[in-house]
């Protein structure tokens, strides 16, 4: 069985990378404004994530997958909030551990968030969308 991510092919593909692009500068913007503003590295992270998970959602929703396969609008964002959830989890575990071990909070960002977006690809595309 195909999934739709499969079916409604490589334009598609493109949209869901731009859609991840966006909300990654998104992401970041509200990572470090909430930094320069003085708020703790570890809010900062976890607000600028509830943040990100939701316009994901939105963006690969309406834009990237143009879904149209019938799955319930509620189902498909309690899919997306636990396939977030898992992935707001790899990413904080993984920014934090990163931030504590090499003091550095640009490559934690950057390292957490590709990996997260491998994991949420993969979610969203065989699980999340899919009837």
């Amino acid at each position: 069985m195909r999934t739709m991510y499969e079916e409604v092919g490589y334009m598609s593909k493109v949209r869901f990378l731009w859609v991840g692009g966006v909300v990654f500068l998104c992401d970041g913007v509200i990572f470090y404004g909430l930094a320069f503003l003085g708020l703790k590295i570890e809010f900062a992270r976890a607000f600028a994530l509830i943040i990100a998970v939701q316009l994901t959602f939105i963006g690969h929703r309406v834009f990237a997958l143009n879904v149209a396969n019938g799955l319930n609008l509620r189902i498909a964002w309690l899919r997306h909030q636990l396939a977030s959830g898992l992935g707001t989890f790899i990413n904080y575990s993984l920014f934090s551990v990163i931030f504590y071990f090499f003091d550095s909070q640009n490559l934690a960002f950057i390292a957490s968030v590709l990996c997260t977006t491998l994991v949420n690809f993969v979610l969203a595309a065989y699980w999340v969308h899919n009837t």
